[in-house]
């Protein structure tokens, strides 16, 4: 297994001492150099460095949890019937399309 990740503002590592993942993310700017540290999982590690763009490693690092965007897309469903329920509106659904009518 690799000891080490990086891209051009993140490194991930694992450390064989403690049997854990880190990763850390600077960012150099006119004001000074700005560092943040993280415990990953190990899920995240190998996940890390497959994405095309280096925000989207970084933001996975950041969040520490692989997004599953079906669960998302739920939430925001269940989010929406409530507001127009609220309303007196009811859903009706068409296939991946969900409709409000009074």
């Amino acid at each position: 297994m690799k000891n080490k990740k990086q891209g051009n503002n993140w490194t991930a590592y694992y450390d064989h001492d403690t049997n854990r993942y880190f990763a850390e993310i600077m960012y150099t700017s006119r004001e000074g150099r700005e560092q943040y540290d993280y415990e990953i999982t190990k899920e995240i590690y190998d996940r890390l460095g497959s994405f095309g763009e280096d925000y989207e490693n970084e933001e996975l690092i950041r969040e520490g949890e692989i997004k599953d965007l079906s669960r998302i897309a739920e939430k925001e469903d269940e989010r929406d019937n409530q507001f127009y329920r609220s309303f007196g509106m009811k859903p009706i659904s068409e296939g991946n399309m969900i409709s409000y009518f009074r």
